[in-house]
């Protein structure tokens, strides 16, 4: 599939990858207070799928802590006001998938973009062209763009949602009607500051790894 170049204003955020590596990072993770760990569903990344299996049950809070090596960050997930992206969000990080991904596309006082994992291995002219194999709708809802640290699924036009995500910076109304909220920073802000700013940056942030809490 031929991938979208990036857009003068937002993101490329397009389908298809083959980056692969030998297991997933050892790195610690520590249950916020609280909630507890999903286990997850593979050994090692799983980087290419053809749709996310279903994962989500009814009644259950979500969250997920991103570990980076510039700090953590734990985020409340949207599953009543964005489902889908959600659910393709746990099924992935259960599966290693976002383990050694870049902050590839970091803009300041705007927001920190990742989930390509092109940004694994391939050449950085690639990365932001990358995704899960699938992809999905936007969702609409009440929640909008209108703090630091909301977070959002980036696209390359409506309904082409994937693996890509991003946190803003600062208020963003603009983004209001074009992309999907499923998320919100509850802890971690000096991590958010903390992370390489650039297009790609000259060393980019590196997730770790995300898991997947439960309250």
């Amino acid at each position: 599939m031929a991938c979208c170049a990036a857009s003068a204003l937002f993101f490329a955020a397009c389908s298809g990858s083959s980056a692969t590596d030998a297991g997933p990072i050892d790195a610690p993770v520590v249950v916020p207070s609280g909630w507890t760990q999903l286990p997850y569903l593979s050994s090692a990344p799983m980087r290419s799928f053809t749709s996310p299996d279903d994962v989500l049950e009814d009644g259950v809070d979500y969250g997920a802590l991103i570990l980076t090596d510039a700090g953590s960050m734990v985020l409340d997930l949207a599953e009543d006001e964005a489902p889908l992206a959600v659910h393709s969000f746990v099924f992935l990080a259960r599966n290693h998938f976002y383990d050694d991904v870049r902050f590839h596309r970091v803009i300041a006082g705007f927001m920190a973009q990742s989930g390509d994992p092109n940004s694994v291995s391939g050449a950085p002219s690639t990365w932001g062209r990358g995704g899960p194999g699938y992809q999905f709708a936007n969702e609409t809802s009440s929640l909008r763009y209108d703090a630091r640290g909301v977070l959002g699924m980036a696209n390359a036009g409506r309904d082409t949602n994937g693996s890509q995500f991003f946190i803003t910076f600062a208020p963003q109304p603009s983004l209001d009607s074009g992309y999907t909220i499923f998320g919100r920073l509850l802890e971690g802000d000096a991590t958010l500051s903390s992370i390489a700013i650039g297009e790609p940056p000259a060393s980019p942030t590196r997730i770790l790894t995300i898991a997947i809490l439960q309250r």
